[in-house]
């Protein structure tokens, strides 16, 4: 069985890369938990946001979801996708 052996510069960018993909989870993890669920509602009627608001506001990921299924179908058909992919990310 072949063994890999792993020079000190190697394993200290993995180990480096592993840091941040742990620090992207952990900031990822706060941003979905501020953005959502019962704290979005709850922040949406301190500043006294209705409920027709907050249930809009909550359904948003979830309609996003579904039009993310059909979105590869409709870009697959356009021309110069690429400056509709950078319009959309605005």
């Amino acid at each position: 069985m072949p063994s890999i052996i792993l020079d000190k510069t190697h394993t200290t960018e993995m180990n480096r890369s592993r840091n941040y993909l742990i620090l992207e989870g952990i900031t990822g993890i706060g941003q979905f938990s501020l953005t959502t669920g019962a704290f979005l509602a709850g922040f949406i009627s301190f500043l006294g946001g209705s409920e027709t608001l907050n249930g809009s506001l909550g359904v948003i990921p979830a309609a996003m979801g579904i039009l993310q299924i059909f979105s590869s179908l409709l870009m697959r058909k356009a021309s110069n996708r690429s400056s509709k992919i950078s319009y959309l990310n605005l």
